[in-house]
């Protein structure tokens, strides 16, 4: 699709989406607008009423009425006719007739509805009695109004009024004009008090006619905006005849230039990567001998450590051998101390041995003594069997460190002998860490000179290595700037081609 093409189609859709917002909105005020006038019809038609309700209440003449027939039909059967006249004496009835003929000509619903109404046709049904329990339960309420897509409703409260004569049917029926209960029309009267909620008017008005009113006018809207929008696309194809024809030229001079700088940039570039490579692989080599240099360096350096450490060692090891030499010998000494007190300690244990076993002889004879001098002797008796028992032990515990005592005695002697071994060995260490010092200090002579020698060859390398680095370094940047030439000017070439696809719609870039 050719770029006048899309700006034709985008100013096309542009004045569509306009078309269909204004639409919208329209549709949604003159709703708005014929829902307001509704309730404001229904509002005034409410007023109305009430106003007349008011109007027959000044009126008066009801309660004279009603008195008069009283004493004229005292009995209670009223004629039909005369109830009549008076019920057009009573307001709220004078309110709901002028409703219900106002209704028939100008196409409204009248309802008056009440929980409890006189006519059973007047009785709230469920969605009607939520409406009466709002009015029952906020005394303030003075008007509710509810809508959908179909029809509009608005609600008031009826309430009992002592002074418009409601309470004369609806008061107490000790006021009966027959002094049955019942009122004039021969109905129960029901001790209700003035103010009381009785029933409440509701006039429903339909939407229809404001549905077919705003769908008549979104039509004239339509017909209107399409109108606009046909000349809109005409008006933008004319506008864009000739700056599509320049820009047209203009993108065919780019791609021109576009592909002789493509070709250019792909020549430096294979040159420059030519140059790279043959200075990389040459900075290559040169590392590969500097890194074999340095190693052999650090081996070199590594060994010299290491001779003049195994010196150090060495001179320690000889002198920590002649000291552990010595300690042995210290250690000898001791444990040939050891092994006397051990001795000694082996007489004791064999003196308290014997204590032990005498003790328990004479505690058994205290025990057999104790048992001859009977009851008397039980409490001697008990002290002999504990002394007995006391003596038992110290023997079990002096053969048990007679024993221990003769193992360490074992023990002691076995490690005299490895010390006196250990002492010929530490000897013989000494004599021959004499002689490897001796080697240590001329191989880390020889191996200082040889480091030093080393060092001198490795510097070279490293300057040359440095320079061959440098080099190689500006070959790749120049070859990376070459490479990243050649992709921008292919990119350029994909961006004519792309231009070039939009101006002229599919045609392709020869």
């Amino acid at each position: 699709m050719k770029l006048a093409t899309k700006v034709v189609c985008i100013v096309g859709l542009a004045a569509t989406l306009a078309t269909i917002t204004s639409t919208r909105i329209a549709w949604k005020e003159i709703e708005e607008q014929g829902q307001s006038d509704l309730l404001s019809r229904s509002q005034a038609i409410l007023n109305q009423l009430e106003g007349t309700r008011d109007y027959v209440a000044q009126q008066g003449g009801l309660a004279e009425l009603m008195a008069q027939n009283a004493l004229r039909y005292p009995d209670g059967n009223i004629p039909k006719d005369v109830k009549t006249q008076i019920l057009k004496r009573v307001p709220i009835f004078a309110a709901m007739k002028v409703g219900q003929d106002q209704a028939v000509r100008t196409g409204y619903q009248f309802r008056v509805f009440s929980p409890e109404p006189r006519n059973a046709e007047n009785k709230a049904n469920a969605k009607e009695q939520v409406i009466f329990d709002r009015f029952q339960h906020d005394k303030d309420l003075k008007e509710i109004v509810t809508s959908d897509d179909d029809k509009i409703v608005v609600y008031r409260p009826v309430r009992l009024s002592e002074q418009q004569g409601c309470l004369l049917c609806h008061g107490n029926p000790s006021q009966s004009p027959f002094k049955n209960g019942k009122d004039v029309l021969g109905l129960p009267m029901e001790n209700w008090e003035d103010g009381r909620l009785h029933g409440v008017f509701a006039i429903t008005s339909s939407m229809e006619a404001t549905h077919a009113a705003s769908q008549a006018s979104v039509k004239d809207i339509i017909r209107i905006a399409l109108i606009g929008l046909f000349a809109s696309v005409a008006i933008a194809w004319w506008i864009l005849r000739k700056p599509m024809g320049t820009l047209r030229n203009a993108v065919s001079s780019i791609k021109n230039s576009s592909s002789q700088l493509t070709s250019a940039s792909h020549e430096i570039s294979n040159a420059s990567q030519n140059l790279s490579a043959s200075t990389t692989q040459a900075a290559a080599a040169l590392e590969e001998t500097s890194a074999s240099i340095e190693e052999i360096t650090s081996m070199v350096k590594r060994n010299t450590d290491n001779a003049s450490t195994a010196k150090e060692i060495s001179l320690h090891a000889m002198h920590t051998a002649k000291l552990g030499e010595g300690q042995i010998q210290t250690l000898i000494e001791s444990m040939k101390q050891v092994a006397d007190s051990a001795k000694k300690v082996n007489e004791i244990t064999a003196v308290i041995d014997d204590i032990a076993f005498q003790t328990n002889l004479l505690a058994l004879n205290a025990a057999v003594e104790a048992a001859r001098a009977g009851e008397h002797g039980r409490g001697f008796a008990v002290v002999a069997d504990a002394v007995r028992a006391l003596a038992q032990k110290s023997a079990v515990s002096a053969k048990e460190i007679s024993d221990l005592i003769r193992l360490s005695t074992e023990q002691i002697d076995n490690s005299y002998n490895f010390a006196v071994q250990s002492g010929d060995t530490l000897h013989a260490i000494v004599q021959e860490a004499e002689k490897v010092s001796t080697l240590n200090n001329e191989i880390a002579q020889a191996s200082t000179e040889q480091n030093a020698g080393i060092e001198q060859i490795s510097k070279a390398v490293h300057e040359l290595d440095k320079v061959t680095q440098s080099n190689a370094a500006s070959s790749e940047e120049a070859a990376a700037a070459s490479v990243e030439l050649s992709q921008q000017s292919d990119y350029l070439d994909e961006m004519v081609a792309s231009v070039e696809t939009v101006v002229d719609g599919n045609k392709k870039a020869s």
